[in-house]
């Protein structure tokens, strides 16, 4: 019969149990979180959950590196992680500390995202966790008059305190590229994308991170946007590949 062995809920929803008319209920309360003391580093060869995935996309990578016809001058893959991993964009982090608390999450890659950085540095690429945010900014008419909103991307390497920031009468994207060396992925207006990423996967939403800023017009307001945890990846120009014939 179906029957359910363990399940783990959020620390901030509310839990409940029925009665169980078979066997003895129990109830465990516990907190799983990442450790950086020496008892926290496995002691086993990490399993391979993804053989096939990872031997395809190894090989699509090979392929295009040797392609002299693919970014020839240099550019970036990004993928968007399919996992959901602890990131707290509401937890301070003194800045100096920002990036180091986001790049740790490089280890604790899981599943597929695991197999994406293997391959990558099988390949000797760089890659660099980021937070990609949406910036919801002033849409414009087509021409039937139709408003089509605009929806901005701006990458992050570092971990994002929106809450003890204020954007003033900017627009987010101008406070995540000046506070936080954010790069701008979308054009707008006068605004030129920072770096030209080409979309490896795309971004899921049920893994995505919500955070909360304040935000002055004719008067505050508290505002919110989404961040999505991805992996860029660097694709150096065709001269310099090292892996593209190996």
């Amino acid at each position: 019969n179906p029957h359910v062995a363990y399940i783990a809920f959020y620390s901030d929803v509310e839990h409940g149990g029925n009665a169980c008319q078979v066997r003895i209920p129990c109830h465990g309360h516990y907190n799983l979180y990442f450790s950086t003391t020496p008892s926290a580093t496995p002691t086993t060869p990490t399993v391979n959950e993804h053989p096939i995935v990872e031997s395809a996309l190894e090989v699509e990578l090979r392929r295009l590196l040797a392609d002299l016809t693919f970014v020839p001058q240099g550019g970036h893959l990004m993928f968007g992680l399919r996992h959901q991993y602890p990131v707290d964009l509401d937890t301070y982090y003194p800045r100096r500390d920002n990036k180091a608390a986001l790049q740790a999450m490089v280890a604790y890659l899981k599943g597929s995202d695991a197999a994406i950085l293997r391959v990558c540095r099988e390949l000797g690429l760089k890659i660099s966790l980021q937070l990609v945010f949406e910036d919801e900014v002033e849409g414009y008419r087509d021409e039937q008059g139709r408003y089509k909103p605009a929806k901005l991307l701006v990458a992050c390497d570092q971990v994002v305190n929106l809450a003890s920031d204020s954007a003033g009468d900017s627009a987010l994207f101008d406070l995540l590229r000046e506070c936080y060396g954010g790069k701008l992925l979308t054009s707008y207006e006068d605004d030129k994308a920072d770096i030209d990423v080409l979309w490896a996967t795309r971004l899921p939403k049920f893994n995505r991170l919500k955070a909360m800023y304040p935000a002055y017009g004719n008067e505050a307001s508290l505002q919110h946007t989404y961040a999505h945890l991805c992996l860029l990846v660097d694709i150096g120009e065709v001269a310099k590949r090292e892996t593209a014939s190996s």
